[in-house]
């Protein structure tokens, strides 16, 4: 797949993101949206592209929710692991 689609296609999530969404951030979150919706535009194209790259393994129903899951999910916490 060429980087130029990928890019393309991220992009366009990306304002989708931009003109349909609005994050609401914890108040003591110094996180620009800016970056947010560019690092979940650029995952949620990421996770389409492997589904494509997989022919298609799951139904595009299936898909849909696992991305809207996707956009919802947060964690509290953050481990970094011992190497």
């Amino acid at each position: 797949m060429q980087v130029d689609f990928r890019y393309k296609m991220a992009k366009a999530i990306e304002q989708l993101f931009i003109q349909e969404y609005e994050y609401v951030l914890q108040d003591e979150s110094s996180l620009d949206t800016k970056w947010l919706y560019v690092y979940r535009a650029h995952g949620i194209a990421g996770v389409i592209i492997r589904w494509i790259e997989e022919a298609f393994p799951e139904s595009p129903e299936y898909m849909s929710r696992q991305i809207l899951e996707l956009m919802l999910t947060a964690a509290k916490v953050f481990y970094v692991k011992d190497i």
